[in-house]
């Protein structure tokens, strides 16, 4: 698709222009973005592909469709305050913790493997994701780094991702793309408007104690 705006081409499935950040307006007949009421080739009336799915939010949970307009929560969980966060302590035999991405609303609950991809037609896990048009093609990715732990670099997405120590998004800045950002236990992940809660387990240490 093009943006009418800017003119950058942009993934169809986008709400927003990615370079210029202008909400889209659609033509439902020729597919084209355009800007005012109506389509200049067709004078369709333009509509908003987000409102638009905002719209159909409450039906597609109902009847289990991914498809969501507003942060998808994780759900009854607990937000832990801001300084009971901290970044794991790490074995001195430098194992990798393991990292999980929950959201129970969505029943997804991944192990993920240091440099895994997060995406619609990418990764391991293009399976899962791949049901979900707000991700992009390669979203994000997870990297362990041995000075800072578990990371996530957005991959030039889309709709962008966000990371947060509690699930209230509002005011949150979305991550600069291909610059990676330190996780920490408990904390919150929005990729697109899907929203995960992080857990970052050591691997069992010779004594068999377990560290975060």
């Amino acid at each position: 698709m093009i943006c009418s705006y800017c003119k950058s081409d942009i993934d169809n499935d986008s709400f927003h222009c990615d370079q210029c950040g202008k909400e889209l307006f659609v033509c439902p007949t020729c597919g084209k973005s355009g800007k005012g009421k109506n389509c200049v080739e067709d004078g369709s009336k333009l509509f908003s592909p987000k409102q638009k799915l905002a719209t159909t939010t409450s039906n597609d949970i109902q009847s289990n469709t991914p498809a969501v307009s507003q942060p998808v929560s994780i759900l009854n969980q607990t937000t832990p305050p801001l300084s009971n966060i901290q970044p794991p302590v790490f074995n001195t035999n430098n194992s990798i913790p393991a990292l999980r991405i929950i959201n129970n609303h969505l029943k997804i609950d991944v192990e993920l493997q240091d440099g895994d991809i997060i995406g619609r037609a990418s990764g391991n896990h293009a399976n899962i994701f791949g049901q979900f048009s707000q991700i992009s093609g390669q979203h994000a990715q997870f990297i362990f780094d041995k000075n800072n732990g578990w990371t996530i670099k957005d991959l030039g997405s889309t709709n962008g991702s966000k990371i947060s120590n509690s699930s209230n998004w509002q005011n949150v800045p979305q991550l600069k793309p291909h610059t990676l950002e330190t996780l920490s236990n408990n904390c919150f992940v929005l990729l697109a408007n899907i929203e995960f809660q992080i857990k970052i387990v050591l691997q069992s240490t010779s004594t068999g104690t377990q560290r975060l």
